[in-house]
């Protein structure tokens, strides 16, 4: 796999999806939520191998890719 740099992409959302699962197929967001399973459903439609991350409580500052 390789790697990404996917905190720092929407600085300007980045309280928005705080605490949630995220799911990024180039450089898009495709979908958002608590339930990864969900999330990863639903960006399978989009793409067949979207990036899925969870973006910690105090948003991008402390991204890790799962």
């Amino acid at each position: 796999m390789t790697k990404k740099r996917i905190y720092g992409i929407y600085p300007k959302d980045e309280d928005k999806f705080a605490n949630e699962y995220i799911a990024v197929v180039g450089n898009k967001i495709v979908s958002h939520g608590k339930e990864p399973a969900e999330v990863l459903k639903t960006a399978k439609q989009i793409d067949k191998n979207p990036v899925l991350t969870k973006v910690p409580t105090r948003g991008w500052r402390e991204q890790m890719i799962l």
